[in-house]
């Protein structure tokens, strides 16, 4: 009886509803009350006859809704299914009806056929009302049908005219099994990402707050009204509920209705009543968040609501204008609907936002108008980043930033880490082109191609034409990360696929992946990428990595592990080895990237160490605080390759004479000294330099001697046999060549492995040069101990802690 009540309500509405839009006559409508008082169409599912298929006379997708079903044993569409979308036909077919009408009754008042004629008329009698087909309103080759009056009439229509009745009339679609299931997945995605994400609340309310400073016709009221809209959605007041009859929940991402009605908490909140505790928290959490999500997105398009109310505009204009102000999600096209919808998330928003971007400019009609655009984008994208960077333009951490994240957040530095919260999408737009500017000005380096990759980003809607539902799954099949990595590095190329993991990699990732031999660190992937907000928490907490909390990583950059460091480092190397396969400077070329790969060696070492602390058993802040460290020594290594590219590339240079087996070593010491140009050289000879700066002979010294003799050969005779002592005579020619004292130099000549002899010295015996060195060696700040060794190497004997000289005497 009460379903009965029900459906009997239902039609007496529906027929209501057809006589004020002019469908049927009064009569008509008591005819069909107490015709079919409780009729419901029927449909049956067929899952082979299209996107919308249901089964009713001829197989017709839709269909006259009386005198038509027949049996079949397929299943029937929920009764409530068909309700709905015969409710939304009428609706559709109302609006055709209305629109036709009023058009028609023009063009006769004005006796005027240029954009339309009538093709035909006919009377609609009560016992043919039983097969009228509402469906044949629906415009179609430049033809447009409508009921007056008992009669249908007929119009031939110009095609710019069929145009607005076509958009006018959206076609309502009962989805089959595979779109119901793709709908299904991308709705719970997008919860996932935004309403049931509580970092999402900030995040748009800030990005929202700033688009609509932007959108805003009325300026100066807009933030005023922004208290009063937040009063009227907790009050429940007119303006809200005006906002909301106009169809306000239409406009946007998250639905008013449900969130701020049903049964509510003090804050309007809905709650849920599921019997199962956890079932019903987890529901409630949702609940709350999902609702202050749609809160923070009412908040703009109802002050400007209320601010064009309150300037004498109707309320249809005012829901024009708040409709607009931010995203507005109701503007769509067919095709787009969709996608959106489907396959590709968030496609009609970034559209959207790139017209009313677009519509901004070109809707511009006087001086005054474009004033007032200009100063609006100056208060809201430039003004806000020139001010952020004067206060942190001399310091070295935000100097280290990603551009991007300098033109993308608002940054506020409170002790080591910056605070972030994140622009609006034009407002970064904008940012990004002072930043890139003003650098470009000052003569630094500026990735123009980084900038516009950015700006399309926030702002291209093709950018999400690319990324769809399952794209996730083809980056697992490419093996490629949406943002250009890899999922896989090359260190698991002969590794099991089961085996495929590491400190990053999700536990629950692993146990799948042992399960069903398949890489773990494709699954995290494909985890991380559909679970949102879920997986935001889940996923990091079973890992063996040690990471910032989620709430920290969302609104802070930390820039010693989060910096543009080491992507400046990989432009600069990947331009050298572009130079490299030229042939112009390839030499060059060659050496730059000689020098990066070393600065790469020593850089994934240190990795290799924080690699080692992840996979530890430490606690998490004692493996935080150690990487840290070593990550500040990457940083340094990183920036002084970058620091002192050009240094090296002029010491490449001008060391073009120099032998290609010691040109890099040359190149180092030009750059950094001789030690380091030692060290990086060989171990074994570094050592012998270390020694002999204990000794007192500089690292730039013993660079020059061992240069200077390295490659010094035996002289030969006309027999081709060695000339004995030729080559002891070259090599203590090249020591008195030298700028060092006389004792550095017999000392050099001892270590050598050569016995003193007259001459060594000019004018000196080997007598006098051994007492010479004798006393060098001791007048050297070194222990006892490390005097004798050192004397021992130079072919000294040593007896009771004493030096004997080749005489006897000690």
């Amino acid at each position: 009886k009460d379903i009965a009540e029900k459906v009997w309500n239902y039609n007496r509405n529906l027929n209501q509803y057809r006589v004020d839009t002019g469908l049927i006559t009064s009569d008509m409508a008591d005819y069909l009350n107490k015709l079919y008082p409780h009729y419901v169409p029927t449909y049956r599912a067929d899952s082979n006859a299209g996107i919308s298929a249901v089964r009713g006379k001829n197989n017709l997708a839709i269909n006259k809704t009386v005198k038509t079903a027949k049996g079949g044993t397929s299943d029937i569409l929920d009764p409530l299914v068909i309700m709905a979308r015969q409710t939304m036909e009428t609706i559709r077919a109302g609006r055709v009806n209305q629109l036709a009408s009023a058009i028609y009754d023009g063009a006769l008042r004005k006796n005027d056929s240029t954009y339309l004629t009538v093709a035909s008329k006919s009377k609609v009698k009560k016992s043919e009302l039983v097969d009228q087909d509402i469906t044949e309103l629906r415009p179609k080759n430049n033809q447009v049908a409508f009921y007056k009056d008992g009669e249908k009439i007929t119009l031939n229509v110009a095609k710019e005219l069929f145009a607005g009745f076509d958009g006018f009339s959206p076609t309502f679609e009962v989805a089959n099994p595979l779109i119901n299931t793709a709908t299904a997945v991308n709705n719970a995605f997008k919860m996932l990402v935004t309403s049931a994400n509580p970092f999402f609340i900030v995040r748009n309310a800030l990005r929202d707050i700033q688009d609509a400073g932007i959108n805003t016709k009325y300026p100066t009221k807009f933030i005023p009204n922004y208290y009063c809209a937040a009063r009227e959605i907790l009050k429940n007041g007119k303006y809200w509920n005006l906002y909301r009859a106009m169809g306000g929940s239409n406009v946007s991402h998250f639905d008013f209705n449900k969130g701020f009605r049903g049964k509510q908490s003090k804050m309007g909140f809905e709650a849920s009543t599921n019997e199962n505790n956890t079932i019903r928290i987890i529901a409630n959490v949702k609940n709350i968040i999902s609702n202050a999500n749609a809160f923070v997105e009412a908040l703009p398009r109802l002050s400007e609501f209320i601010s064009s109310i309150e300037a004498g505009n109707t309320a249809e204009q005012a829901f024009l204008e708040a409709s607009d102000v931010t995203t507005n999600f109701a503007r769509t096209g067919k095709v787009t609907k969709v996608l959106n919808r489907t396959v590709i998330p968030f496609l009609n928003p970034a559209i959207q936002g790139a017209s009313k971007a677009v519509r901004n400019i070109t809707s511009i009609r006087t001086a005054r108008e474009f004033v007032i655009l200009v100063t609006k984008a100056m208060l809201v994208g430039i003004l806000p980043f020139l001010f952020n960077w004067l206060m942190y333009r001399d310091d070295e951490d935000y100097k280290d930033l990603r551009e991007t994240d300098k033109e993308n957040n608002y940054l506020l530095k409170i002790g080591d880490v910056f605070v972030k919260l994140p622009r609006g999408r034009i407002a970064s737009v904008l940012a990004g082109a002072l930043n890139r500017t003003r650098a470009e000005i000052e003569g630094e380096d500026v990735d123009w191609k980084n900038y516009l990759k950015n700006a399309s980003t926030q702002m291209n809607p093709l950018e999400n034409v690319a990324r769809t539902i399952i794209s996730p799954f083809t980056d697992v099949a490419n093996n490629v990360t949406w943002y250009g990595s890899a999922i896989e590095g090359r260190q698991f190329e002969n590794v099991a696929p089961k085996d495929r993991y590491d400190e990053n990699t999700s536990s629950i990732a692993i146990a799948i992946g042992q399960l069903i031999n398949y890489s773990p660190k494709k699954i995290h992937y494909i985890l991380d990428q559909y679970s949102g907000v879920v997986g935001d928490f889940i996923l990091p907490a079973t890992t063996k990595k040690a990471d910032r909390n989620v709430l920290v990583g969302n609104f802070t950059i930390d820039p010693v592990t989060s910096n543009g460091l080491s992507d400046r480092f990989y432009d600069m190397y990947y331009e050298a080895q572009y130079a490299k396969s030229a042939d112009e400077n390839a030499k060059t070329a060659e050496y730059q990237v000689k020098h990066l790969n070393r600065v790469k060696t020593a850089v994934s070492k240190l990795y290799d160490e924080i690699s080692k602390i992840q996979n530890s058993d430490l606690p998490n802040n004692e493996k935080l605080a150690q990487i840290r460290t070593i990550q500040i020594l990457i940083n340094e290594t990183h920036k002084t390759a970058l620091n002192d590219f050009d240094l090296i590339t002029n010491a490449i240079e001008a060391t073009a004479s120099v032998d290609d087996k010691y040109r890099y070593t040359e190149v180092q010491r030009l750059v950094y000294g001789a030690k380091t140009a030692l060290e990086t050289y060989d171990e074994d000879v570094y050592e012998h330099s270390t020694l002999l700066n204990k000794a007192g002979i500089s690292y730039d010294s013993f660079y020059q001697y061992y240069f200077s003799t390295k490659d010094i050969t035996s002289d030969k005779d006309g027999s081709g046999k060695t000339i004995s002592g030729s080559k002891r005579k070259k090599v203590v020619a090249a020591i008195n060549e030298l700028n060092i004292s006389d004792g550095e130099k017999l000392l050099l000549i001892a270590l050598k492995g050569y016995t003193l002899q007259d001459g060594d010295l000019p004018k000196v015996s080997a007598v006098n040069a051994e007492k010479k060195l004798i006393k060098y060696m001791l007048s050297l700040k070194l222990t006892k101990a490390e005097k004798l060794e050192l004397a021992e190497k130079c072919g000294f004997e040593t007896k009771n802690g004493s030096i004997v000289l080749k005489n006897g005497k000690k």
